[in-house]
């Protein structure tokens, strides 16, 4: 919590000073965190990729390959992939269909698979460095997933986009221009598992999600993000249907899972 709580820090506070400082702060605090998450898995360097093996649980002495890039390095490969096991939570049914919204570096879909879980994989990554990096990241682990260079929003659109790495964003600012589709113009089959981290933009994604909501659909969505001064859980909460189950899990990586509880209807 204390992590989460001074990333909440960094984002609102306006001082550029501070700001620097309570980041500066963060990223030591996520530097401890590494050497603990150490005990979990080993990340070594062979040729030009990071190989990372796990050590302990069901994936015990598997491996993930990680291509060598300037948009990674250790301590951010250690923090993506703990991140990922947050949204790993045993689904209420097995997917036809998994989406995965934000996708870089690619460890979700490549952990999910090692897991043994099944369903089609499609994938979803804005950035176009870090779209072309999850493409050669599931290729090279033998993962086979349909990579879409797509953000999610409400409502088809191009808007404007900020590269920035892990924290790549939608943004008025931005330099490039990249298309954005819906939720409910991709699912084509249900039930469908949705996870989802997409800085931000998980209210509006699931604003175009109306008729995913009213079939069976199941949610791991970030929640942590700071939208006009508030976290997205609080908005986010309010957006499920009466019908679904939500509640906030993972806490160092704060995650609302949802899930509709009526019984089963696949269209």
């Amino acid at each position: 919590m204390l992590i989460q709580s001074l990333r909440e820090m960094s984002q609102r506070v306006k001082n550029e000073r501070i700001k620097r400082i309570l980041t500066d702060v963060y990223r030591y605090c996520n530097l401890i965190l590494y050497t603990r998450i150490l005990r979990f898995f080993g990340i070594e360097k062979s040729g030009d990729a990071f190989v990372l093996t796990f050590k302990r649980g069901e994936l015990k002495g598997k491996r993930i390959v990680f291509p060598y890039s300037n948009l990674i390095d250790e301590a951010k490969i250690a923090t993506s992939v703990m991140d990922t096991f947050g949204y790993l939570i045993p689904p209420q049914q097995s997917p036809h269909l998994v989406l995965d919204i934000g996708s870089f570096p690619g460890d979700f879909p490549t952990i999910y698979r090692l897991s043994g879980r099944s369903g089609k994989i499609i994938a979803l990554e804005p950035d176009p460095d870090n779209f072309r990096y999850v493409l050669l990241m599931l290729h090279v682990n033998g993962i086979q997933a349909d990579v879409l260079n797509l953000g999610v929003y409400r409502e088809d659109c191009l808007r404007r986009f900020s590269q920035k790495g892990l924290e790549s964003s939608f943004s008025s600012n931005g330099r490039l221009e990249i298309r954005s589709t819906t939720i409910d113009r991709i699912v084509d089959s249900y039930p469908v598992l949705i996870k989802m981290d997409i800085e931000g933009d998980e209210i509006a994604a699931l604003e175009g999600s109306k008729k995913t909501l009213e079939s069976y659909s199941e949610w791991v969505i970030a929640c942590y993000h700071i939208i006009d001064g508030e976290p997205t859980y609080k908005r986010l909460l309010k957006m499920f249907p009466d019908d679904y189950v939500c509640r906030l899990v993972n806490p160092r990586h704060l995650t609302l899972h949802a899930y509709r509880i009526q019984s089963l209807n696949v269209i």
